[in-house]
């Protein structure tokens, strides 16, 4: 499905310069390699704790599938630091790290991202996070493994208790119905939308209305059965 999706987004990053963004990332990550024919990066990344202290140290393979900088690259812990588990958001037979729900992914790289900006902001934050897991702490970030991870973020995303309410603001984006700045909001707090949720939605509606319609008839097949937000 995550390949479709981005099938539909279809635009080209035409300012994009792999050479240089690569150079990038391997003067600052300097323990990191570029195989330019399989188009992977590889080799140690260290991780800092919050104070700037070393904490870590993991070892990756990161794939950069067809579809980059509209889709993140592939990643793989080699040395199984991450145990092979879906509970840790390792993908069972590919062995690939889950870094976000579909909808989330697709947010981010509507636009277009770097690679420097997918280590620093992604992926380096991850592997902070499976250090800590490793030592007993409890993921800071987690959403549902299933498509209740999509329902969990829109929820965070746009600022809403229940799922509910996410249906509803969905179907109106999709439908092309998204309420004008001085009419009630659809959250139901009775302020106007502009002064609500219009700051919310503004940056779900960077899909297409392609991608929404296919997001609200996910929502409307896959009911959420989690816990409200």
């Amino acid at each position: 499905m995550l390949v479709l999706l981005f099938q539909v987004i279809g635009v080209r990053f035409n300012m994009y310069n792999l050479e240089k963004d690569i150079n990038n990332v391997l003067r600052k990550y300097s323990l990191l390699k570029y195989n330019s024919i399989s188009k992977i990066i590889y080799g140690e990344i260290e991780v800092l704790g919050e104070s700037g202290q070393f904490i870590d140290i993991f070892n990756v393979d990161i794939i950069l599938p067809v579809e980059f900088p509209r889709r993140f690259p592939k990643v793989i812990e080699t040395e199984k630091k991450i145990p092979r588990e879906i509970t840790r958001h390792v993908m069972p037979k590919t062995n690939h790290l889950c870094l976000a729900v579909q909808f989330e992914e697709i947010l981010l790289c509507c636009k277009g991202i770097n690679l420097l900006w997918f280590i620093d902001n992604v992926l380096v934050p991850r592997l902070a996070e499976e250090f800590r897991v490793n030592n007993g702490e409890k993921y800071q970030k987690e959403y549902s493994h299933d498509f209740g991870g999509t329902w969990e973020f829109l929820m965070k995303k746009l600022e809403l208790k229940t799922p509910d309410l996410v249906l509803k603001f969905i179907e109106a984006l999709a439908k092309k119905k998204k309420p004008n700045g001085n009419s009630i909001c659809l959250c139901g707090s009775e302020e106007p939308y502009r002064l609500c949720h219009k700051k919310q939605v503004l940056h779900i509606l960077q899909l297409n209305n392609k991608l929404l319609n296919l997001l609200y008839n996910q929502l409307l097949k896959k009911s959420y059965k989690g816990i409200n937000l």
